[in-house]
């Protein structure tokens, strides 16, 4: 037993166990010549973990116990005239909404005629798509069908508009003004408060928030009702749809070409904001320019002054946060309705299959199955009840096979309309051409596909026998080959590699399509929501490869400025140490990690112009697991 402490030297009581300096245990015996002073045993480095005994107390705190704290990691600095220019995006907003109250009082108090708002907002519709066209290089073949579809369509809306205008003026003419007038405004402070703000890019310019837009356009129709003559309300109906609809998609192409002209933009929004309510309410005109300095310039200002109080830590005890891609799929579905067209088709096909078939089925071939058991002696109503089990039997299977037979085709499409809206509408381009080709490697691979499914499903069934470990291992295994689906077309129209090669790789990421697929297998396994969770789960894995491309590219880029940087040849950049420069590290990065799809840069050899290839971007696994350690 110690008679000191071999920590600080504090000498025990007789009736002393613990020290109650360190909370040093007095339990082993210790020799007289022990005494403070004397050099101590090394003790062990303390490590985070509650379940060791250490030679430390519970509540100890170790000088490394916070190295891995982080502090305001995520926080963007800001610059005052960079937030400045940003906020010209709510100013462009607010200086609309005031433009187009003043269009209306001046064609409500008759200083502006119909004819001549009409005439300015087709002329201003005019220019605006001229810029849009000038702007997006619209040099294709098939451009000019495009503007032709453009024209139809707008001449058929306008007529349309045209049509429904006696019902719009009269839609809410029987209201009073005072609740006209309260209405309006609480419409248009939802247009403001739900508007899209979101900057885009130049390949996605987006159009405007549904909710923002109708809210918009009803406020339109509302104040409609207070004029006389179905021109004033086919002019003012006709100019919402062009101010709110329209004009919108526009300030987000000039902003995202030039920051100069978004710039203009702003000015000439508030000038013309300005001069039209001057004769309208000279007071309205100072809150507007008061309220116009407060949002461009004090708010940024405040902003930048509140940031210093931000305090945001993260450190390893944070909770994970997963990315479900299954639910991001169905989220993502639902925010864009146009992707429910590519489901109409393949349902409304299945329907009408399976009716024919219910008919043909309880039309002839019930008769002749029950005949047939009739004359081998067997009771008339037995038989008619064993028919009809058997042909709603042979109807379901038939329905479920035209289903499978035609989902991939529509499968597809899903897919590469999903990559159109994540603004991938480039990779899909790059991979035109040899349709022919790529239609055969795609459709052998789909039946090879199909039957590897069917197969790997009734061989994995007895799993389900074992509980628990059994069914989770039965899930996985069919996850991984329905993941492998999904992801063959990608492999085989737009990486160009084939089955082999796909299925190669999918072996050797197994564990990340055993987790996607997984849950998606097991979404598909509810009864009646699987007929819409088939479609989400492709969604999903169009995100999925969305993201690894994205990815890519940001990679790619990053490598191209860095080269452009350092110059041709030259080896700036390069760690001591490291005898390759950037690219041939990155290769062998590639060699001693090929699983990982890893872009060459920049591509060699892509074929026909694809840097989406195999042979140009993504590296697919050799056989040999030897050769891959070489």
């Amino acid at each position: 037993m110690y008679n000191y402490c071999p920590r600080d030297g504090r000498p025990f009581r007789e009736d002393e166990q613990i020290c109650p300096l360190c909370d040093f245990q007095r339990t082993i015996e210790q020799s007289p010549s022990t005494r403070p002073g004397m050099p101590l045993p090394p003790r062990k480095p303390w490590r985070k973990l509650l379940y060791v005994k250490q030679d430390y107390p519970d509540n100890y705190v170790d000088d490394t116990f916070l190295e891995e704290l982080q502090k305001n990691a995520n926080v963007r600095h800001y610059e005052y005239w960079s937030v400045v220019l940003e906020s010209t995006i709510i100013s462009q907003h607010i200086s609309s909404i005031v433009i187009f109250v003043a269009v209306f009082i001046y064609l409500y108090l008759g200083m502006l005629t119909s004819h001549a708002l009409i005439t300015i907002g087709t002329a201003g519709s005019a220019i605006g798509y001229g810029f849009w066209d000038w702007s997006n290089t619209m040099l294709t073949p098939d451009s000019n069908f495009q503007r032709r579809k453009i024209f139809k369509g707008a001449v058929l809306f306008f007529l349309t508009l045209l049509g429904l205008t006696p019902i719009l003026k009269t839609l809410t003419e029987k209201t009073s003004e005072d609740t006209i007038w309260a209405l309006t405004v609480i419409l248009f402070l939802a247009n403001l408060a739900f508007h899209d703000y979101g900057s885009g890019n130049r390949r996605n310019i987006k159009y405007p928030g549904s909710l923002s837009t109708n809210a918009a356009i009803f406020a339109s129709v509302v104040l409609a009702s207070r004029f006389k003559t179905n021109m004033h309300v086919f002019g003012l109906m006709s100019f919402a749809v062009q101010w709110f609809a329209l004009f919108p998609m526009l300030r987000r192409q000039i902003r995202s070409i030039s920051s100069r002209g978004n710039l203009a933009l702003t000015i000439v929004l508030f000038l013309t904001a300005t001069t039209l309510f001057s004769q309208i309410s000279p007071a309205i005109v100072v809150i507007y320019i008061i309220g116009m300095i407060f949002l461009t310039f004090i708010c940024p200002f405040w902003l930048i002054w509140i940031q210093r109080y931000k305090n945001e830590i993260h450190g390893p005890w944070d909770e994970a946060r997963p990315k479900i891609l299954h639910v991001q799929g169905i989220v993502y579905m639902f925010a864009h309705p146009s992707l429910f067209k590519n489901l109409i088709c393949p349902i409304l096909l299945t329907i009408l299959w399976g009716i024919a078939v219910f008919i043909f089925g309880f039309a002839y071939l019930l008769k002749l199955q029950a005949h047939a058991l009739i004359d081998v002696k067997c009771p008339a109503a037995v038989a008619w009840i064993v028919c009809i089990i058997f042909v709603l039997l042979e109807v379901a299977v038939l329905s479920i096979l035209f289903y499978l037979i035609i989902l991939p085709i529509y499968e597809d499409g899903l897919f590469d309309r999903t990559l159109k809206l994540r603004g991938l509408r480039h990779v899909l381009k790059a991979n035109e051409g040899n349709d022919m080709a790529k239609c055969m490697r795609g459709v052998g691979g789909g039946l090879w596909i199909l039957l590897f499914q069917i197969l790997v499903l009734i061989l994995s069934l007895p799993l389900n026998i074992i509980p628990i470990f059994g069914q989770v291992l039965f899930v996985a295994i069919n996850g991984w080959v329905l993941t492998f689906g999904y992801r063959f077309h990608y492999d085989a129209e737009i990486r160009n590699i084939t089955i082999l090669q796909s299925r190669r790789e999918a072996w050797a990421r197994r564990s990340e399509y055993s987790q996607f697929g997984s849950a998606a297998f097991g979404l598909q396994l509810i009864p009646l929501a699987n007929l819409l969770f088939a479609w989400t789960n492709i969604v999903g894995c169009a995100l999925w490869v969305a993201d690894e491309i994205e990815r890519d590219e940001a990679l790619l880029q990053s490598e191209q400025s860095s080269h452009n940087l350092m110059g041709p040849g030259s080896q700036a950049g390069t760690p001591p140490g490291n005898p390759y420069p950037p690219q041939q590290q990155l290769q062998q990065n590639q060699q001693q990690y090929p699983m990982k799809q890893q872009p060459n840069y920049p591509p060699q050899g892509s074929p026909n112009g694809n840097p989406y290839s195999q042979q140009g971007s993504i590296r697919i696994p050799p056989k040999d697991k030897k050769q891959t350690l070489q």
